[in-house]
């Protein structure tokens, strides 16, 4: 066998891989600043759970993102394995993006506390789990629809399939799916 030409297997799956961290990363880089946002400039909030100082600068909360997102990355890998199972189906992977930015948020939490104790809003840093959830979930639709598209343009070998049954079934609409030809 020859693979037909196409793009490698190997470099769309690092292709991928780099499109997650930059997705996932700028998408909780954007939780944040509309959690602060949301907690500094919405009236509403504010008039529920006031302000108990003056409102901080971003800077302050932009310092901390350069740990912070790479410590959410992390737990997006290792803890949810949202980057090395391309197989995962669509609930699991929100299961999984809803477990991920849970137990990145609430390290955050902890992280923000032990750091410098009440200098973080904690209502900033409770806003980012569900805005996390909706961004991650969107910057993780947007690279598997990529990836689909590169899937098209992979380099294939032919496959023999042996045996039948559901299994069989699911193993033809998957390979079918990722290269229709």
């Amino acid at each position: 066998f020859r693979p037909t030409k196409g793009i490698a297997p190997w470099l769309r799956h690092a292709a991928r891989t780099a499109l997650h961290f930059a997705a996932d990363g700028a998408a909780v880089a954007v939780s944040y600043y509309i959690a602060y946002r949301l907690r500094f400039g919405w009236d509403w909030l504010i008039s529920v759970v006031p302000l108990s100082s003056e409102v901080p600068s971003w800077d302050h909360y932009q310092r901390m993102l350069s740990s912070l997102v790479p410590l959410w990355l992390a737990i997006f890998w290792y803890v949810s394995r949202l980057y090395t199972n391309p197989w995962m189906s669509l609930a699991d992977r929100f299961i999984q993006i809803v477990k991920g930015c849970l137990l990145a948020a609430g390290a955050s939490m902890v992280l923000a506390y032990m750091y410098e104790r009440l200098q973080y809003s904690r209502v900033t840093l409770l806003l980012v789990w569900p805005i996390s959830v909706a961004l991650v979930s969107v910057a993780q639709a947007l690279v598997l629809w990529r990836d689909r598209w590169m899937s098209r343009h992979e380099a294939a070998r032919p496959v023999l399939l042996v045996g039948g049954g559901l299994l069989a079934g699911e193993v033809t609409g998957r390979i079918a799916s990722r290269h229709p030809g």
